[in-house]
């Protein structure tokens, strides 16, 4: 069943994609953070606290990276994990990019004061290699997540919200 979810959210999340203006990726061969929210997100990859989402996930979105030509790191989030317009309150949508040279990039998005029944808050990380002709291709998508009180655990973990 979670299964079913994710590609139901991902059916509709996906084709919400933004404008791709922005500078082309560049593989600079160092590791460094090629742009950022401002926040400084410490996400701890390493933790047992994430989810690995399933392969079809991670093919959907490598589908709507080579059918748009999404060739930016904006756009790739966007088309997996759009920030949410118009969101009241406490709402925040942070994010990094990082390119780590011959490994690829990373995307880490830590988005909380999410407008849902159940889940306060999640963390994605989305790890990218260079694909053929400059194109980026996902590897892997985790997430993690935290729940609003009454709704589950209220500390990052990878099981799901009630």
């Amino acid at each position: 069943m979670r299964s079913a979810l994710y590609i139901f959210l991902v059916s509709i999340v996906l084709p919400q994609l933004i404008s791709c203006n922005q500078n082309k990726l560049r593989n600079t061969g160092s590791e460094d953070t090629i742009e950022t929210t401002g926040a400084n997100i410490n996400i701890d990859i390493m933790s047992n606290s994430f989810n690995t989402l399933p392969k079809e996930i991670v093919d959907t979105l490598n589908l709507h990276i080579r059918n748009k030509g999404l060739n930016t790191f904006e756009g790739i989030l966007a088309a997996y994990a759009p920030k949410i317009e118009n969101a009241e309150g406490n709402y925040k949508y942070e994010y990094q990019f990082t390119n780590l040279g011959k490994d690829g990039a990373m995307i880490t998005l830590e988005e909380t004061g999410i407008p849902d029944d159940s889940i306060e808050g999640r963390k994605v990380i989305i790890q990218l290699i260079e694909d053929v002709g400059e194109v980026w291709k996902a590897v892997s998508i985790k997430e993690t997540y935290r729940c609003w009180q009454g709704r589950g655990h209220e500390t990052w973990s990878a099981e799901a919200c009630k």
